[in-house]
């Protein structure tokens, strides 16, 4: 399997906290690798700058769960769940994505956009778009299956 995309992970590092313990980013790293059951050479990956390719994504996908509110880190590179990443763990953690990251306004002021419902009205786009992608993707090889 090729390492998930960045927001694919969001999920998986809010279930890794649920523990209400402080996880390093190692740890944080390790628990994504085995819950997408990443092999050695998946982990192995780098990127072009030479930085490895699941520590990044998830180095990723942790910013932007910090920014939004749902983890906080009480030392470096520790983080924990706060009270609204509880709630999304109680609520369902497969339900964290970018739409859901969106509600929160520090988020959207991380990404310099201070309308709400712009910001919503951008990633839906983008979600749509990717499912528009993947459904090409699927037909297309389908396709190539008949051949």
């Amino acid at each position: 399997m090729a390492v998930p995309k960045y927001d694919e992970l969001l999920p998986s590092i809010i279930r890794c906290l649920g523990d209400n313990d402080i996880h390093s980013l190692k740890e944080l790293t390790d628990y994504c690798a085995k819950e997408f059951h990443l092999t050695d050479e998946d982990r192995a990956e780098t990127i072009s700058s030479g930085q490895n390719r699941l520590h990044n994504r998830v180095g990723w996908a942790k910013s932007y769960l910090k920014k939004a509110g749902l983890i906080e880190s009480p030392k470096r590179a520790h983080f924990c769940l706060t009270d609204e990443g509880r709630k999304a763990l109680q609520n369902d953690p497969n339900c964290v994505n970018l739409k859901y990251l969106s509600q929160y306004e520090s988020f959207n002021e991380f990404l310099g956009k201070t309308n709400h419902h712009e910001t919503t009205a951008c990633v839906i786009k983008m979600i749509v778009l990717k499912n528009k992608l993947k459904m090409r993707l699927k037909n297309s090889m389908q396709n190539l299956q008949k051949i």
